[in-house]
Formats: C-alpha cells, structure tokens, sequence
C-alpha cells in the first residue's frame, strides 16, 4: 500500500510538472508573439509615421533611431539586474516586468494621435525604451530560469515560431491597411511630400499595441516561477559590477561568446534591410514572389522545430556549425543566381532554393545562439546578461548596414546575400573556439545506443 502511495504520488507530480511546463510554455510564447508585433512595428512604422505622416526629414528619424537604441541598451540592462535582484515573493521575480509590456502597448496606440516630433519622440526614446524593456528583460530570463539545458533548444525554436507568427501577423495587418488606405505621393520641388497615410498607420499602431498589451498581460497571470535558492544581488552593485575586471574573468566564456556573436551578426544586417525590397521588386512578377516567399517562410517553420530538437540532444557548437554552413551556402546560392533583371527558369530555382536553405539555417543559427547564449548567463544574473547580450544587436549594426550598402549601391541588390553568405561561414568558424555548455547525458547516450 506505501508503495502504490508512492507511485500515486509521483505521477501526480510528474502531471503537475507537465502542467507547469505547458502553462509556461504558452505563457512565454504569448510574450514573444506580442513583442514581436511591437518591435516589427516599432522598428518599422514609427519611423515611416515621422517622414509619411508628421512629412518630417529622415534626418529627424535617424535621430530618434539613434537615441532609441542607446535607450533600449541602457533599460534592458537596467531592467535585467532589478529583476534578478528581487527575492522570493507571491508575485514573481520576472511577472511583475510583464507590465511594462501592456503599457509599452498603449503608449503605442497613442502614437497616430500625436501630430508634433517631440512627441513622437519621447514616446519612443524614453516610454517605449522603459517598459517594452522591462517586458523583454522578462521574457527573455525566464527561459533560462524555468527550462533546464536539455529541454531549452525546442523552448527558443517554438520561441522563434512565436516571433515570425507576431511579425508576419502585423506585417499582414498593415498590407490590409495599406490596399484600403492608400498612401498618395506628390513632388513638391526637389522633396516628396506623402498624404493620406494616416489611416494606414492609425491602424498599424493600434493593432501592435493591443496585441502587445494583451500578450503581455497574459504574460503576466499565466506564468509560474520557480524559487530561487540562492541570495539575489542588488541591482546597484549588480550594475556596479557589470564591467569590473573580477566579473569579466568570472563570464570570460560568455564575453568570449558574445563577441564571436557579434562579428557573425554582421551578416545579419548586411542583407536584412533589403529583404522585403529584393522580394518585392518589380523586376520579377507575382508568381515569382509567392515561390520566393514560400521558400522564406517554409524554411524559417522548419527549421524551428528541426533545430529546437537538435540542440536538445547535441552539443551547442555541433548545431551552430550546421546552421552556418545552411546559411552561409544559401545565401551565396541567391547571391549567384538571384539576378533580378534576368530571372529564367533556373536562376528562380537556384534562388528558391537558396532562399530556403538560407532562412533554415538563419533561423537555425538565430535559435542556436539563444540557446547557447542562456547557458552561459550566470544564474543569478540572468536578467542583466540577456540585456548585456543584446549589445550584440546595437554593435553588428554599423559595419553590417555600411557593408550592405555598399554592395547594393555597387554590384545590385542580390549580392547583400552574397556578402552575408560569405561573412557568416567565415566568421561562423570562431565558434570553434567558443565553450562547450551542453554535453550528451548518459539518458541520450542510451536512447541513440
């Protein structure tokens, strides 16, 4: 009878575990989905708002977009260390953060109705920067907190699910919107000026923001915490420490890491930026965008879950190698062959091919590099090492959007992915020298055997 009691016990445990793991499971997809839709949006909309809508100078918008970066550096770390410096308590270390995603969200929504600069401006720079990072500060720490080594590789891949659901949602909401309202153009002197953009972006913003908002409050009343057994540290001497020589050689394996990180995300923003106008362009007819946008989006679904499996049973540096070597020959792939002005029957295979190859290994290295990333946050730093980590985004930035530039003024737009092509295979191989964090468990080994 003490036995069947036993027994009894430990499965209803087990179903509590399963319970919990689901719950979180929907509860951090929620909020990756709702900040997807607010940084596609806030990325994208808010600055054609600027130049569309207010008729302001792109000048004012690399401005905004400047200082909107410094912010969103500076309050993610911020946000990080002051979440992982809050003890035990009913209300969560990471949940209470989750509000600042529902008022990122109406701070949105407001920004259609705001006709001066400034505004718009402040809005951005300092509301938007304070609680869409709280939010992200969140989202991103509780992977790490909740999900052990072996199961956080297809926790970051439904993750990226969730993100280019947000995004392809949003970005569907505003193509409605923009074939109901259409933006008009007109010369004016040596400057063009846009009407009629208003509904176009009164309904963008209002859409991301609710979607953002009620992502985020689900967020809140559906995750469940684990407790911390450890003595958190306060977030002025967690800021304090951030850079200090004994806390650097303390994390020398994840600042090693993240600058290998750093220089393989160049790639990232060498072709990014001309994506949506290299599989738009009106060179090449709507049969052959539908198959290019196919083959984008069927290799960003499958590799989700292809390489959220792989990362839980292999080694991190294994994985990250494949998702180079896909990326970087897909890439070179549309680079050979995408010539836009001269589309024949095997130059859009080779293309749709590449594409697909691509985006498999993009969305696989992406997944990788958040997964190996979290095993190296130190566990009572999480928060403040996920905005830490996101210096790699700010950094990669500037040599990737001048690279990228300079290919598409020179050569045309297809060698972007050329130039990415080639920088992700070459300095994809410094991962050779990153640390190993995930070896095989003996339960793998004798599955596999």
């Amino acid at each position: 009878m003490i036995f069947l009691a036993e027994k009894k016990n430990e499965s209803e445990s087990i179903k509590a575990q399963v319970k919990h793991y689901n719950l979180n499971l929907f509860s951090i997809f929620a909020a990756f989905f709702g900040l997807s839709t607010f940084y596609t949006v806030e990325s994208q909309f808010l600055n054609s708002y600027i130049i569309k809508v207010l008729n302001e100078s792109a000048y004012l918008v690399a401005f905004m977009v400047s200082f909107s970066a410094l912010g969103g550096l500076i309050f993610f770390i911020l946000a990080g260390a002051i979440s992982d410096g809050l003890p035990n308590n009913k209300w969560g270390r990471r949940r209470p953060f989750a509000l600042g995603g529902i008022l990122a969200g109406i701070f949105m929504a407001l920004i259609p109705f705001q006709t001066n600069y400034f505004m718009v401006f402040f809005i951005d720079v300092i509301l938007l920067s304070i609680f869409g990072n709280m939010a992200n500060a969140a989202r991103k720490a509780t992977i790490p907190d909740i999900y052990p080594i072996e199961t956080r590789g297809s926790v970051n891949g439904w993750m990226s699910l969730a993100e280019l659901i947000g995004g392809a949602i949003i970005l569907g909401v505003s193509f409605l919107a923009l074939a109901l309202f259409p933006v008009t153009e007109t010369q004016v002197g040596n400057q063009i000026v846009y009407s009629d953009a208003e509904p176009l972006h009164l309904i963008t913003l209002i859409s991301a923001g609710a979607m953002t908002s009620i992502s985020c409050f689900i967020f809140y009343l559906s995750l469940r915490e684990p407790k911390i057994d450890y003595e958190p540290i306060h977030w002025t001497i967690a800021i304090k420490n951030t850079f200090s020589v004994k806390e650097l050689k303390q994390n020398k394996a994840f600042m090693k890491f993240m600058l290998i990180t750093m220089f393989v995300h160049i790639s990232k923003y060498t072709f990014e930026p001309y994506l949506m106008t290299f599989v738009m362009s009106s060179q090449i007819d709507t049969l052959q965008v539908g198959l290019l946008l196919i083959c984008y989006g069927g290799g960003m679904a499958i590799s989700f879950r292809i390489f959220g499996l792989l990362l839980d049973k292999n080694p991190r540096k294994k994985i990250t190698l494949i998702a180079v070597l896909f990326m970087g020959v897909g890439f070179s792939l549309v680079g050979i062959f995408a010539n836009l002005a001269n589309l024949g029957p095997l130059e859009i295979t080779m293309s749709c091919i590449g594409i697909l190859l691509g985006f498999f290994g993009y969305n696989g290295l992406i997944i990788s590099q958040y997964t190996w990333a979290q095993d190296l946050f130190p566990i009572e730093g999480r928060g403040k090492y996920s905005g830490i980590y996101n210096i790699v985004f700010t950094v990669s930035q500037i040599p990737g959007a001048f690279l990228g530039a300079w290919l598409f003024e020179s050569y045309g737009i297809q060698y972007v992915f050329l130039g990415a092509g080639i920088i992700v295979i070459l300095f994809g191989q410094l991962y050779r020298l990153a640390d190993e964090t995930y070896k095989k468990t003996e339960t793998n080994q004798k599955e596999e055997s």
